[in-house]
């Protein structure tokens, strides 16, 4: 590790395993998979750092997110001593190491692909290529023609076949790119048991002359040739030698590879939980905020809105499809959030709604949103007449000013819309004052995204963070204190994304994770 000298880095033991795994293989081809918060990024740039004091002149190109650009681009700077250039941003010049926003790729492939012949390619987030067809074919050829790959990714999920052999095709496409469905799937439920009996043959490896292994080694192999009838595999088998002066073992070994090579298909993929690394006397606590939901009995309309959102959930749900069951789902979250975000969802669905009847909704959401913003103008006197303030941003500012009257705590605010963030700045703002309070979502550039995640690192004023989910990935946000979750996501990954802005390793022990969830009663969220 005497390429990390100099450096700014403190690796765990995790990491040290894994880049000394990634330094071993040649080539390097390897999805890092650990769980939220246990420093990928680093492992990543440290692996690249170590090829670069074996291979002075590699070229590594490294393939981002938008919003995530300038935080990789800081980290290779202040941690590892490199000039990393942003394509479309910086000179490039004779650059060893290049940033590449992912909706940048696939416009500027060819392009970016004349530069060099890449000698490493990273790439972050990697499953969210499944969704987009178009820039996971152009990372797919970037795989093909670069012999080193580094996938960052979700921990991939077994159960969905499809994406999962995408995924392992990134990594080895001779291998998995036409390998037909039925194929990956028996090879995929056979995993278990040929793991099962690898692992015991190579625990007893150091010991197979000493103690006479043979039998024992010919069993276990045949029993995994028994599960992939590989005709292959059989005549290797065959060729263990008893008599030989190391009774076979070379031949073993050469086999134990063949198996690991061929059909133990994680191979290349590390993981890491959280629960197998010491833990630093952390622990992950709920706050609990519900509130009754009101109407337009008392002029505030979230009720009458609610209501109306499920009655036109009631009549999508009759033309079911795919797109239906997102916009029910979207709209169900958008009212769960503000009136804002269902104006929001409206708009983003406006040609799928064109054959429904949304007046009800639009009317209902109307009128709450003019209740929202008179409550946002009258939000200074929250704290003296809290029963009379009806909406959830007054019921989390309430909460905050009372439960830290030192205001010494920050906190990372999540919703899963922009338009609420955006509103509920604003809210921020006039109550707690304008530099309390900075933003990290989709309508800002990439450049004031990293502006105010700066602020809110590195500056005690700014006391609140208020993110869309483009601040649930990647980010390192320990800084605060506490989650406030205006909305809830659909997905309980998603979910754990936001809880890892803070759950990540160098967090200071004993500084728990305080998750705050406001939500109204007998709603779908409060049913969440």
């Amino acid at each position: 590790f005497k390429n990390l000298l100099g450096t700014r880095v403190h690796l765990f033991t995790h990491q040290v395993d894994t880049i000394v795994r990634a330094l071993s293989e040649n080539p390097c081809r390897l999805m890092l998979a650990d769980e939220v918060g246990l420093g990928k990024t680093i492992e990543a740039l440290a692996i690249i750092k170590g090829m670069l004091d074996k291979r002075p002149k590699l070229r590594s190109l490294i393939i981002v997110p938008e919003t995530l650009i300038y935080q990789w681009q800081t980290e290779i700077s202040f941690k590892f001593w490199q000039d990393a250039p942003i394509w479309g941003v910086d000179e490039i010049d004779d650059a060893q190491m290049l940033l590449v926003a992912s909706n940048q790729l696939a416009k500027d492939y060819d392009d970016i692909s004349e530069l060099c012949k890449w000698d490493m390619c990273v790439v972050d987030e990697t499953h969210k290529l499944l969704c987009n067809d178009e820039l996971y074919d152009v990372v797919l050829n970037l795989c093909k023609s670069t012999d080193n790959i580094l996938l960052l990714s979700a921990t991939p999920i077994l159960h969905r076949e499809q994406e999962y052999c995408k995924l392992l095709t990134l990594l080895n496409p001779v291998r998995f790119e036409n390998m037909p469905s039925q194929v990956f799937s028996n090879l995929l439920n056979k995993q278990k048991n040929i793991q099962d009996i690898v692992f015991n043959l190579m625990r007893d490896l150091p010991d197979y002359v000493e103690y006479n292994f043979h039998d024992d080694f010919i069993d276990g192999l045949q029993q995994i040739n028994e599960e992939i009838n590989d005709d292959k595999l059989k005549e290797l088998i065959g060729n263990i030698d008893a008599n030989a002066d190391d009774k076979g073992l070379s031949q073993v070994k050469l086999i134990l590879s063949y198996i690991a090579e061929f059909y133990q298909i994680e191979r290349g993929i590390i993981r890491h939980r959280r629960v197998e690394i010491a833990s630093a006397n952390i622990k992950r606590k709920l706050i609990d905020i519900a509130y009754d939901m009101v109407g337009s009995d008392v002029g505030f309309y979230e009720e009458n809105c609610y209501n109306a959102v499920l009655d036109l959930a009631d009549e999508l749900s009759t033309k079911s499809n795919n797109t239906n069951v997102q916009l029910i789902k979207n709209l169900l979250a958008a009212v769960s959030s503000s009136p804002y975000a269902v104006f929001e969802v409206l708009d983003k669905y406006k040609r799928e709604l064109n054959d429904f009847s949304i007046d009800s909704v639009v009317s209902n959401a109307g009128n709450w949103k003019k209740a929202y913003d008179t409550e946002i103008e009258r939000i200074f006197e929250v704290t003296d007449d809290i029963d009379n303030f009806y909406c959830k941003f007054s019921k989390i500012i309430d909460y905050i000013d009372q439960e830290d009257v030192e205001c010494e705590k920050k906190f990372l605010i999540f919703t899963g819309f922009v338009s609420t963030a955006i509103k509920l700045e604003e809210c921020f703002k006039l109550f707690f004052g304008e530099e309390s309070t900075c933003s990290f979502h989709s309508g800002k550039t990439p450049e004031e995204m990293q502006d105010a995640a700066t602020l809110f690192q590195n500056t005690d004023e700014f006391r609140f963070m208020i993110c869309d989910e483009s601040g649930g990935e990647g980010r390192n946000f320990q800084v605060a204190d506490y989650i406030i979750n205006v909305d809830l996501p659909w997905s309980p990954a998603t979910l754990e994304q936001r809880i890892g802005r803070l759950d990540r390793i160098g967090r200071q022990s004993g500084k728990d994770v305080v998750s705050i969830v406001v939500h109204s009663k007998n709603t779908v969220e409060y049913a969440a």
